[in-house]
């Protein structure tokens, strides 16, 4: 026994010498420790030591058998591990502590999803009667400014509501009858003025061999879709955009689907790639100020097709 152990322990050397180590444990460690020396356990764990004064700490014990003058002995090494154990359950509450701060906002945000789109929905659709009436051209400039950025606002609402939805665990995948040709044409309507606008070719080929009665989530499934198609949009100045579903597996019941949305743009690099999935991630800094986004809504895409039991990935080139 050395001086570090007797002053650990608050005994005098003499104390401690021809006494059983296991004394010095409390009695709810002291089978642990029995076990470990009786199957020759070596690695360290923790226990909890017994001071003379009968207060209670927190050590870490390793032991080895090693050769000593002819028989073998058992050497111990003890570790007071109060500090360490202090900053674990410190660091423990600091977490918890954030888990519930993000968990309180995810919940506030996912809560607040009807109250902060009603009034969206009333700037649009207001917006939208009004330019049916008689009005002067700059009227007419101004409230056509009014709609698109509402509608980019409501988009940017929207975007950041399901991933407070997903992160909450509040967003649930529905299982129901639908048509897959319905939800391509949703498609197509939401994607095809905006293509058109910028000159671009929409594109869809569907295999023959799908099935076009499915069960599953249809307006998640179109989420995703609109969204790597409206991406595909932003980012292609010229050329074409192309919509292909093929029939990957097909057992008893259940088939795999893969969605590719392939276009002409801007391409990304490998470092890019590595993380566009992640939130409010974008290529880079002058992608946001030229295309605007909140970057999210591939992660959102991600997450949705994570809940399917699906896989999103991309192959991408810088400039093709």
């Amino acid at each position: 026994i050395n001086q570090t152990l007797t002053q650990m322990f608050g005994f005098q050397r003499s104390e401690m010498i021809n006494k059983n180590a296991l004394d010095f444990l409390t009695s709810e460690t002291r089978d642990t420790a029995l076990r470990n020396i009786r199957t020759g356990y070596e690695k360290p764990y923790e226990a909890e030591g017994r001071r003379k004064d009968d207060s209670v700490f927190p050590i870490e014990i390793q032991a080895k058998v090693m050769p000593y003058q002819g028989r073998n002995v058992r050497v111990a090494a003890i570790r007071d591990i109060t500090e360490r154990k202090r900053a674990e359950e410190e660091l423990r509450k600091a977490k918890e502590a954030a888990e519930s701060a993000n968990n309180a906002k995810s919940d506030f945000l996912a809560r607040m999803s009807h109250e902060i789109r009603t009034p969206m929905s009333a700037i649009t659709g207001l917006s939208r009667l009004a330019l049916q009436t008689d009005l002067t051209a700059k009227q007419h400039d101004y409230l056509s400014k009014i709609l698109d950025s509402s509608h980019n606002l409501l988009g940017i609402i929207n975007d950041i509501l399901d991933f407070s939805k997903i992160e909450a665990g509040k967003l649930e995948i529905e299982s129901v009858n639908f048509r897959l040709d319905e939800v391509m044409e949703n498609v197509s309507n939401q994607i095809c003025i905006k293509a058109q606008e910028k000159g671009l070719e929409l594109l869809f080929s569907i295999s023959p061999d799908i099935p076009l009665a499915l069960i599953g989530d249809p307006l998640r499934l179109g989420q995703i879709l609109i969204n790597l198609a409206g991406n595909a949009v932003k980012f292609t100045e010229s050329g074409e955009i192309v919509i292909t579903t093929e029939l990957k597996a097909e057992e008893n019941d259940q088939i795999v689907l893969k969605f590719s949305v392939r276009d002409t743009g801007i391409g990304l690099t490998q470092e890019q790639i590595s993380h566009l999935f992640q939130p409010f991630a974008q290529a880079d800094g002058s992608t946001t100020r030229r295309y605007g986004g909140t970057g999210l809504g591939l992660t959102i895409c991600k997450r949705l097709t994570e809940m399917m039991g699906g896989t999103v990935g991309i192959e991408s080139e810088l400039g093709k």
